[in-house]
């Protein structure tokens, strides 16, 4: 027999020998329950291209979660921002940057989706503007931070906002009331939507925009370039500077379910170093890291759902 014939055999034994095992494995995964998770072009959390592609906190996090839950046959389904809970209402999928239990979600939208233990911690949102217009922000300022009642009040500055987004309680309510956001600039997109606002807020379409100070930060680090921008955090969130992120899920019984198994997988993928790195690199504010690691420990570690 010609060495070339006896290869082909030894290729259609081992083929042969082999197909079981990938025909089994095949029918494994088609027996698996579909998991969607819903992704946006959100910098930091998703981070799609540039130098920073890939490290997202999203990102990180959810394939630690994906290779911890290998009972599902995971998907990601990018959406837009305003449409989020829509989806989840409509039909089963995750969302792993939502709010603990719903503590800031507007209106119905918390009726029908299913919060996780806290996933992650951030503080809240505040005003980010051009260093030159820091003089005018002046008056409006307080202990480093900007009274925002006071500010949108002044209507010879022009702030922006994303109609429909998700922001803390006390924000969506502010942002409901057109009588105090006459003026405002609203924008959305569906791509792009961190390094569109500095790219607008550099092109003098509007003044000032509002939103974290993880922003900030990723603005720095994708063009190398501080001091340009900078953050105030709002008075009006003194009470309670900071929020609990959660994983979200349709509130259905494959929901439940879902929810059930993420939170046994969270107990030990937040205890590790790498879990906690992927949220601290975008959302440990500049000066409070030993509040940020004292709240990690007593605030999202001990709670299991």
């Amino acid at each position: 027999m010609r060495s070339a014939d006896k290869l082909k055999v030894v290729s259609v034994f081992w083929l042969l020998m082999l197909w079981p095992g990938t025909a089994l494995q095949a029918e494994e995964a088609s027996k698996k329950e579909t998991l969607t998770w819903l992704t946006l072009d959100w910098q930091p959390a998703w981070i799609m291209d540039g130098p920073l592609k890939g490290l997202g906190y999203a990102e990180i996090s959810g394939e630690m979660l994906k290779q911890a839950l290998p009972q599902y046959e995971h998907r990601e389904e990018p959406v837009i921002n305003v449409r989020i809970y829509d989806i989840l209402k409509a039909r089963d999928a995750c969302f792993s940057a939502s709010s603990y239990r719903g503590g800031d979600l507007a209106g119905s939208r918390r009726d029908h989706v299913i919060s996780s233990a806290p996933s992650f911690l951030f503080f809240y949102h505040g005003v980010i503007a051009p260093e030159a217009l820091r003089p005018r922000l002046t008056p409006y300022m307080r202990d480093g931070k900007i009274v925002f009642l006071d500010l949108l009040a002044d209507r010879s500055l022009v702030g922006a906002f994303q109609p429909g987004r998700n922001y803390s309680a006390w924000l969506n309510s502010v942002f409901a009331d057109d009588s105090k956001i006459e003026g405002m600039f609203r924008w959305s997109s569906t791509i792009g939507l961190t390094t569109s606002m500095f790219k607008m807020l550099d092109a003098g379409r509007f003044d000032y925009f509002t939103d974290y100070s993880m922003l900030l930060n990723y603005h720095e680090m994708e063009t190398q370039q501080s001091g340009e921008f900078f953050f105030l955090p709002l008075v009006e969130h003194d009470d309670r500077p900071y929020g609990l992120g959660a994983i979200v899920c349709s509130n259905t019984p494959q929901g439940r379910k879902v929810i059930a198994d993420i939170n046994k997988a969270l107990a030990s993928v937040r205890q590790t170093k790498a879990y906690a790195d992927a949220f601290s690199r975008w959302l440990m504010p500049k000066g409070l890291e030993d509040r940020y690691w004292t709240i990690w420990r007593e605030e999202i570690l001990p709670r299991h759902e």
